[in-house]
């Protein structure tokens, strides 16, 4: 089950889901060692233990903080948002104090699409995968007839996307 097919099964009025860790002793996370990530599997709810070649994106949460917000699930659009940021509190728990500022960063599925930022970088859009240099998809190069010299972006990227976005 999507995530927006969860929102509407089960009537939610929320938008947003927001993702966050906390450090609960006296530290906060530049004095310690943590890191977060996702992974992807090929069956929903398999009920696998960790896999580390299955981890799609690992990254090291190392803010002056003890609650960091790393990313949102857009419910309505179903889109991940990269948020990365610490909230730089001493809170032991993320959310106990205003968390309007993230407002700020939701808004980024309204405004750009990852549809939109390929058309934007691009020189030329085409029509088949097999007409384009770079493919944004989430599949395999097998799966998209892709051949040798084709760059494949899948969405759980997110080191290539940012290298495009400071290219």
């Amino acid at each position: 089950m999507d995530t927006a097919t969860f929102a509407h099964e089960y009537g939610s009025s929320w938008r947003y889901l927001v993702f966050c860790d906390n450090v609960y002793s006296s530290k906060t996370f530049d004095q310690c060692v943590c890191r977060a990530g996702y992974m992807l599997r090929d069956r929903k709810d398999s009920g696998e233990v960790f896999e580390p070649a299955t981890v799609q994106s690992s990254f090291e949460v190392n803010c002056k903080s003890r609650a960091a917000y790393l990313f949102a699930l857009d419910l309505k659009n179903p889109a991940l948002i990269w948020l990365n940021l610490g909230e730089r509190s001493m809170r032991h728990i993320a959310g106990t104090s205003d968390f309007a500022f993230l407002f700020r960063y939701l808004c980024t599925t309204d405004i750009l699409s990852v549809h939109d930022f390929a058309a934007m970088l691009a020189s030329e859009v085409v029509a088949t995968p097999e007409e384009a240099d770079v493919v944004f998809a989430d599949a395999s190069p097998e799966e998209l007839g892709l051949h040798e010299g084709q760059e494949l972006i899948r969405p759980s990227n997110t080191a290539r996307f940012l290298e495009l976005l400071n290219a």
